[in-house]
């Protein structure tokens, strides 16, 4: 008798290929992450950290969920490599509590959140 509960089909799964497809380093959304990371001085995780709060933020409120300055918070993977290490072996790797403005509308604002926040996390490693 196997124990596992079998995986419930919800309106967010999809496939995996499709999100490898749509990160590929040539396609054009990495290439506006890439853009945009520039454009704002920012790192391109803070970019993804605001496009899901975003994306989190359109989702609530197109099922009618009332989120004014409403932030969620997300565990996220950070590396903890330093400069020296970036081109040797092994996994450095940590999580963060990242914050995410899911109630924040506009998108520049939601950056500049996420980019601050998560600086504020990193220096205090």
């Amino acid at each position: 008798m196997s124990h596992r509960r079998p995986s419930l089909r919800a309106s967010l799964h999809g496939a995996f290929g499709e999100v490898a497809k749509a990160l590929h380093p040539e396609t054009g959304a990495t290439v506006a992450i890439k853009r945009i990371k520039r454009h704002f001085e920012c790192t391109v995780n803070d970019v993804v950290l605001a496009v899901v709060a975003g994306a989190l933020g359109a989702l609530l409120r197109s099922r009618g969920e009332r989120i004014d300055g409403l932030v969620m918070k997300a565990m996220v993977p950070v590396s903890f490599r330093d400069a020296s290490q970036r081109m040797t072996y092994g996994n450095k790797v940590s999580m963060m509590a990242a914050e995410l403005p899911v109630g924040e509308t506009d998108a520049a604002e939601r950056l500049q959140f996420v980019r601050q926040r998560m600086q504020g996390l990193k220096e205090s490693k």
